[in-house]
């Protein structure tokens, strides 16, 4: 540790910029979070009188500030509920269903669905809610509407294991396994994501940009499309910074960009 300098750091974050690296190619965002580590541990040695701090001052790449997934539109939003829809109803694709239209629907994260429980569905002010435990939160202290059109296919799901989410109690999941593996266990964020991709390409989308976070960036951009501001976009998807929300709002101008372009003018003048 005590060989370890200033140029020996640099040198091992050009190594991890390295753009034909091995065995992967890692994004600026994941680069970041390494040097992160290594900051605060540096930090911290420094602080205890154990080493100098010789990873001071070194910054993070500079990743772009748009979004890498895409969004579905309007049309291939409808076609990927069609598909989990005309499936025969079993336990299973009525789960599936279930949790695609509650994505589309409030912009859900993966992670949000995962954590939640039957009890998790109450009202406000007489208006049906489920309480969600937001990313990097430890309480189910934040809440998304659950209109009629997302909240009958949980019931139905429910109702088809001959279950009630109103006898639900804290710790009791409402996305379960259906795998002889995991019985009746929590469903995993991988699980849905695979659903959510094999949906994809049953739709004739095959691409890394659209997984299942892509749901969440349609919600944004449809909601945005019909007319909602930025500040109410924001308290739907729980964004503590309206600098996240802005990224959608840039997905948003991207798309009338391409349907209003200036380039189109030109074939006019020539």
């Amino acid at each position: 540790m005590k060989d370890i300098t200033r140029v020996e750091i640099l040198r091992w974050k050009e190594e991890l910029s390295e753009p034909n690296r091995k065995p992967k190619i890692l994004t600026p965002s994941t680069i970041g979070a390494y040097l992160a580590a290594v900051r605060i541990f540096y930090k911290w040695c420094e602080g205890h009188k154990l080493y100098s701090n010789v990873a001071d001052d070194i910054h993070s790449p500079k990743s772009d500030p748009g979004f890498t997934k895409q969004a579905l539109t309007a049309d291939q939003s409808k076609k990927l509920l069609n598909h989990f829809k005309s499936s025969t109803p079993t336990s299973l694709t009525l789960r599936n269903f279930a949790i695609v239209n509650l994505m589309l629907r409030t912009g859900l994260r993966t992670i949000e669905v995962v954590r939640m429980d039957k009890g998790d569905i109450v009202f406000k002010n007489k208006v049906r809610v489920l309480m969600i435990q937001g990313k990097g939160r430890d309480t189910k202290s934040e809440f998304v509407k659950l209109n009629i059109n997302a909240f009958l296919p949980i019931a139905e799901y429910l109702e088809s294991k001959g279950e009630d989410y109103m006898a639900g109690e804290e710790g009791v999941a409402i996305f379960t396994s259906e795998s002889d593996r995991n019985p009746k266990q929590r469903l995993a964020t991988h699980a849905i994501s695979r659903i959510v991709k094999e949906g994809f390409r049953a739709i004739g989308i095959n691409h890394k940009h659209y997984t299942a976070h892509s749901l969440r960036h349609t919600a944004a951009t449809l909601m945005l499309r019909a007319g909602a501001g930025l500040e109410r976009v924001q308290r739907v998807l729980r964004h503590a910074k309206v600098e996240t929300t802005q990224g959608y709002v840039r997905t948003f101008d991207e798309e009338r960009r391409l349907i209003d372009s200036p380039e189109d003018l030109l074939d006019g003048v020539f």
